[in-house]
């Protein structure tokens, strides 16, 4: 759509800096089960709003995630983690993980 755009102002794409979202994401552990609610969210969100706003991932299916958005076009990604105030991991194992994929 925005190429479409683009082409028809007669711009050039690479000019613009696109940037998308990703957000709610609950990364997985190895093994946790993705209609488990984690240990964070237990007493702040009930199981139904936590299915409904919530997205469980494994490792390899945020890094899908990520490179679809790069084929799309984005030249930036910003993802928000469910639950870091509680629990850092999950970003650390983004980091270690999935970042190098695309670096």
């Amino acid at each position: 759509m925005l190429r479409g755009h683009c082409t028809d102002l007669g711009r050039d794409i690479n000019e613009i800096t696109i940037s998308t979202n990703i957000q709610n994401i609950h990364l997985l552990r190895d093994g946790e089960d993705p209609e488990q609610m984690p240990a964070w969210a237990m007493g702040r969100l009930t199981p139904e709003v936590y299915r409904q706003n919530v997205t469980a991932l494994t490792i390899d299916q945020l890094a899908a995630r990520v490179e679809a958005n790069i084929a799309a076009g984005a030249s930036y990604i910003n993802i928000y983690f469910t639950g870091l105030a509680s629990d850092q991991e999950p970003l650390r194992r983004f980091a270690r993980e999935v970042m190098p994929r695309f670096a």
